[in-house]
């Protein structure tokens, strides 16, 4: 029990140690194969969920990692734009992954109006800072939304699904606020961490599965 306890805790132990390297050089940066080591986690989660589950579902949430790994390295590239589109098409096999019949849960109901009014409320803010990205940004905005939306309210999801889709909308309002509004206190550790937390919580509810009764 005990060995097999570990098998499957090992490769959870070293995402979090490849997460918290990254996070460590972040002061140190550019350096050497900085960009694989961003990615390095990601590719471990698609490994994990590709390997645990044989659901359709399960084979949208390791696309939507393996996109969002395309993502890490654009952005760690430089290249804005279409850095985004990767995590945008992310975004969408994610949905793919989490929509279904909502649930009539009254908090969950809440709290999705809450998610709605500060990313609208957001989007406000931004809209005259954004120039000629307001399309990509705007866009991408709502299918995150749209994203955290199913998780959360979709029947069946783990509530770890649920709380990883939120941490990723509250991680990419961090780059929002930062990059269009005012660069934030340790913004790249804030993002990253809220980042890698999202993907391992929504990697690990896919595993986990349905909740029971729902």
């Amino acid at each position: 029990m005990t060995d097999t306890r570990y098998t499957r805790m090992a490769p959870w132990s070293l995402f979090v140690l490849l997460a918290l390297a990254y996070l460590l050089t972040l002061g140190q940066q550019p350096f050497i194969l900085d960009f694989a080591l961003k990615a390095l986690p990601i590719w471990l989660l698609a490994w994990l969920v590709f390997s645990g589950r044989e659901q359709a579902r399960h084979r949208w949430v390791v696309v939507g990692l393996l996109c969002s790994s395309v993502g890490d390295l654009l952005l760690a590239w430089g290249q804005f734009v279409p850095g985004l589109v990767s995590f945008l098409v992310a975004h969408l096999f994610y949905i793919a992954a989490f929509a279904g019949r909502p649930v009539g849960s009254l908090p969950r109901l809440l709290l999705a109006l809450l998610m709605l009014a500060a990313i609208t409320l957001l989007l406000i803010r931004l809209l005259p800072l954004l120039g000629e990205m307001q399309v990509p940004v705007v866009a991408y905005m709502v299918v995150i939304l749209l994203m955290a939306l199913c998780a959360l309210l979709g029947r069946g999801n783990h509530p770890l699904v649920a709380l990883g889709a939120m941490l990723f909308l509250l991680s990419d309002s961090l780059i929002a606020l930062d990059r269009f509004m005012q660069p934030l206190p340790s913004a790249s550790l804030w993002i990253m961490l809220t980042y890698y937390s999202a993907q391992g919580l929504i990697a690990g509810g896919a595993l986990i599965g349905p909740r029971q009764g729902a």
